[in-house]
């Protein structure tokens, strides 16, 4: 049985060869499309340092039973410092996940994608055309009613929207040039085409006017996004009051802590 299941399958692939049979290729992400071999296809846009990953259907075109078992990219149209890997992660589906290198150049890169089926030891081909660009995350503030003028120890929330035009996802920290305990690092992966709303939170624990940034960093490109700039007028409470020398008055003697307690207590009963 086992000599007639080879037999057969060389048998098919004489025959394919022969009549110079051609398959075509079900592409399944980035996006959905046939692709005939040899053909080409628009991948789509990514910047330097990301990964993005073209999926294909196992199924060939061949004939049922006739599956590709790995897609990889020709070595020769494999531009300097860019890998890959693939991945069979269903019997239905071949993943190649493509790194871009950071700080690749902005062009059109044509990639040759082989497919092969081990048990035939045959190949076919297309093209796929990926650009590299900048600028592919947007990123904005949110806020009609942000309040402004918060209380000393009061949440502020700005809500962050963050839109990638790319191929691949991107991994994304928003922070802020405030002291660190005044607010947490927020972490977050945009995925391809998507746009995401995410919050960043600061507590501001001293009064008066502070101006500082929000920031957007790309752990994937390893740089800096965007930034925004931000005035908040933080206004006292009594506990703010009683409290202040602990946060640091400018030449502050703990011998002298009595009466400044003793003068905000008094001050608060007029406010």
């Amino acid at each position: 049985m086992e000599r007639m299941f080879k037999a057969l399958f060389f048998l098919l692939f004489f025959t394919l060869q022969f009549l110079g049979a051609h398959a075509d290729f079900f592409l399944v992400e980035p996006f959905e499309q046939k692709i005939l071999d040899g053909g080409a296809a628009e991948i789509g846009v990514v910047s330097g340092g990301e990964t993005f990953e073209i999926i294909v259907a196992a199924e060939s075109s061949l004939g049922e039973g006739i599956f590709w078992n790995s897609l990889s990219v020709d070595q020769s149209t494999l531009p300097t410092g860019w890998t890959f890997l693939s991945q069979s992660p269903s019997e239905k589906r071949l993943v190649l996940a493509v790194t871009v290198p950071v700080g690749a150049q902005k062009n059109i890169y044509n990639l040759q994608i082989v497919a092969a089926s081990d048990a035939l030891g045959f190949s076919e081909s297309f093209t796929a055309r990926v650009r590299v660009r900048d600028d592919l995350l947007k990123v904005a503030i949110n806020n009609p009613s942000l309040n402004q003028f918060p209380l000393n120890g009061e949440k502020t929330v700005y809500n962050i929207v963050l839109r990638n035009d790319s191929i691949a996802p991107n991994s994304l920290k928003i922070s802020s040039t405030l002291q660190t305990d005044w607010f947490e690092v927020v972490s977050v992966e945009v995925a391809p085409k998507e746009t995401l709303n995410a919050s960043f939170e600061v507590i501001l624990q001293t009064e008066g006017k502070k101006d500082f940034e929000i920031k957007v960093f790309s752990d994937t490109s390893q740089k800096e996004i965007s930034s925004f700039k931000s005035t908040l007028v933080v206004r006292p409470t009594l506990f703010g009051k009683l409290s202040a020398p602990q946060k640091g008055f400018p030449f502050f003697s703990f011998s002298i802590a009595p009466f400044y307690f003793f003068n905000s207590m008094i001050f608060s009963l007029f406010d």
